[in-house]
């Protein structure tokens, strides 16, 4: 739990340091065939009309009405390509920050589960928390299940790829982080892929707005402000009154621009060289969420305060 309402918005640069893909890599690997000899009819096509389409990402080539006969060979593919990641060593990276931030039980300070949205298939944030808190505690599945819950909740705007055992025991498809999959496995775990292009009728994009509007605390890590993702979750509208904190990792001058005059003028925005990790230690901001009583205003003008009287240029623009 934190002490005040707080949302995170996760892009692929949140999954980048356990391993998975960016959208441009995932784009290639799915391209080079990496961890996958599929013989579907439609498989053949989808490499060759993806290679050459110049579309950036995998999900909004399959998104066009033209090549949704292709949807399901598509998400069999990234399911192929990101799965293979979960058999690799991983460490904690930015998990350890979010999870030192949550873990506890329940008081009158500390009532809110942080909610997180994210637009990535993976399910590693899951994996590490759940096993984070039994292996702090000393608990059993069921009562690991039980905090995790309440400290946690974790919105898959696009699905993901495989129900995790441990968090969902009743999932008969369920299977265990890094499993092995069989042809039919790859085919059962695409299934929970949702490809959209407009999503305002998505329940789970009506959760995340939800969780954009209760948040008092709005922190965007890894998002490459995706104009579909942004339209999606109607930031322009819902985050405009917010102040909302941002890294800015590959970010140039005129994206910082762009974010700025599409309504989120007062987004804090990271360096250039600030991974997640980085920008959420140097920023500290979920010490500041976690503080009772705090306020984004507070956090967004003692940062200031602190560069001015250094006589520095703030870096968060």
């Amino acid at each position: 739990m934190i002490a005040n309402p707080t949302t995170l918005i996760l892009g692929a640069g949140a999954s980048k340091p356990f391993g998975y893909p960016t959208g441009a890599e995932l784009r290639q690997q799915i391209i080079d065939r990496l961890g996958l000899n599929y013989d579907a009819s439609d498989y053949q096509e989808l490499l060759d009309r993806f290679r050459w389409s110049l579309v950036s990402s995998i999900d909004a080539f399959l998104a066009e009405k033209e090549n949704q006969h292709l949807s399901d060979v598509g998400r069999v593919a990234i399911v192929a390509a990101l799965h293979q990641v979960e058999h690799q060593s991983q460490t904690g990276d930015w998990y350890e920050l979010l999870f030192n931030a949550i873990r506890g039980r329940s008081s009158s300070e500390r009532s809110d589960p942080v909610r997180v949205i994210t637009f990535n298939y993976d399910r590693s944030l899951e994996h590490f928390i759940f096993h984070a808190f039994k292996n702090a505690y000393h608990l059993s599945d069921e009562d690991a299940l039980g905090l995790f819950d309440q400290s946690i909740e974790v919105i898959h705007v696009y699905g993901d790829i495989g129900a995790l055992p441990e968090l969902e025991p009743t999932e008969k498809t369920a299977r265990p982080y890094g499993e092995n999959l069989t042809p039919e496995g790859y085919v059962t775990a695409s299934k929970r892929i949702e490809i959209i292009e407009r999503a305002e009728t998505s329940p789970m994009f009506k959760r995340a707005r939800e969780a954009i509007v209760d948040a008092q605390f709005l922190g965007i890590l890894g998002f490459g402000y995706d104009q579909t993702n942004v339209a999606n979750l109607d930031l322009r509208h819902l985050a405009n009154e917010k102040r909302a904190f941002s890294t800015g990792f590959n970010l140039g001058y005129g994206m910082r621009g762009w974010i700025r005059r599409m309504g989120l003028g007062d987004v804090f925005i990271g360096r250039e060289t600030e991974d997640v990790r980085a920008f959420l230690h140097n920023s500290g901001f979920l010490q500041w969420a976690n503080t009772p009583g705090k306020t984004p205003r507070e956090m967004q003008e003692s940062i200031y305060h602190y560069f001015e009287n250094k006589a520095l240029r703030v870096p968060y623009w």
